[in-house]
């Protein structure tokens, strides 16, 4: 939230009601419940979000994040249950408040003193772990999925298993998805499978670490008919053998791009309130970000060598192609054919 200084009073006054006058409103409900369902329809829309959401649900399966909503599951939602679900949020003891600015800290002290802790009774949190990913990921390697949807794009994505933000291979890892896949026309996969072959509009790699967990995932939008040879050429491209031969001046240049872009962490007050949030949550070190360009300054190409061979082989990744039924014959028996509505499992 963002406010001028002379409206802090009555910001904080609104945020009070929210807590110890909040209802729920049935026409709000009823709106929200529209605009949810309009989603559940249209979810299958881009052949993107539509493989990204087939493949978590292998990935992460048996969490809530795997789960996938339903117009019956929607509608079935009561009032009272919102209420009970709500008195669970407003029952949670750990609350905690950062701000950034020409803030009067003593009205928000007063503020946070002031809010009641609800006596409902909480559901024991979720916690997902490297651990289950890999389990999962382990189950369907060598089952991959076709998700049937008539386009002229295909999209392909491969998904793996990371540890825990906090963890000694954090760094390297960073380095070496930059290197082959995060660090746009700068990457391998930018290079060798869109500008050097044509074969793809857009390639690249993403890693995102959690609390527990971590997730890597390498992506291509290509022609349906070039899909077979751009699968094999983004599993080619992380092979040990190939990580095995990058050059020192790729790690220097990798290294100094990431640090470069540190500074971005601190573009603007609400990105830094959101960082300093997700940092306390993950339970990274205090001095996190005093030391980060000291700790990718210190990657070296054998620890490249390692956490390629550990966390990007492909035979240890989860692959899911959306495209057209006709892709089923050339994509061979490991892979399996589903409609965009069935079980990924």
């Amino acid at each position: 939230m963002s406010y001028l200084k002379k409206d802090e009073k009555r910001v904080i006054e609104l945020l009070t009601s929210f807590w110890t006058e909040s209802q729920l409103d049935e026409d709000v409900i009823l709106t929200m419940r529209g605009r949810l369902a309009d989603e559940i329809k249209r979810r299958n829309d881009n052949p993107t979000s539509l493989g990204m959401r087939k493949i978590k649900e292998r990935v992460l399966k048996d969490t809530i994040l795997a789960k996938v909503s339903s117009l019956d599951g929607l509608n079935a939602v009561t009032t009272p249950e919102l209420k009970q679900f709500q008195d669970e949020i407003f029952a949670e003891k750990k609350r905690i408040l950062l701000l950034t600015g020409d803030a009067e800290i003593s009205n928000w002290k007063k503020y946070l003193s002031n809010l009641k802790i609800g006596s409902a009774e909480m559901q024991i949190p979720e916690e997902l772990s490297s651990e289950l990913v890999n389990k999962n990921i382990s189950e369907y390697k060598s089952k991959h999925l076709l998700v049937e949807k008539d386009v002229s794009q295909a999209f392909v994505v491969m998904m793996g298993s990371l540890p825990k933000h906090n963890d000694a291979d954090f760094y390297a890892i960073q380095v070496l998805n930059y290197i082959i896949g995060g660090g746009g026309f700068n990457s391998y996969y930018m290079r060798e499978i869109r500008n050097n072959r044509g074969l793809a509009y857009s390639a690249g790699s993403a890693a995102d670490f959690q609390k527990g967990y971590g997730i890597l995932h390498f992506y291509a939008m290509t022609k349906t008919e070039s899909v077979p040879e751009v699968l094999k050429l983004m599993q080619e491209l992380i092979q040990i053998d190939f990580i095995s031969k990058l050059k020192e001046e790729e790690l220097t240049r990798a290294k100094v791009a990431i640090t470069n872009q540190f500074v971005f962490l601190f573009a603007d007050s609400k990105k830094v309130l959101q960082n300093e949030l997700r940092f306390r949550d993950h339970e990274m070190p205090k001095e996190y970000l005093l030391h980060f360009r000291e700790n990718i300054e210190k990657v070296s190409l054998d620890d490249l060598k390692r956490v390629g061979k550990k966390y990007f082989d492909p035979a240890n990744l989860s692959v899911l192609v959306v495209g057209p039924k006709a892709l089923d014959s050339s994509l061979g028996k490991q892979f399996k054919l589903i409609q965009p509505e069935d079980s990924a499992l």
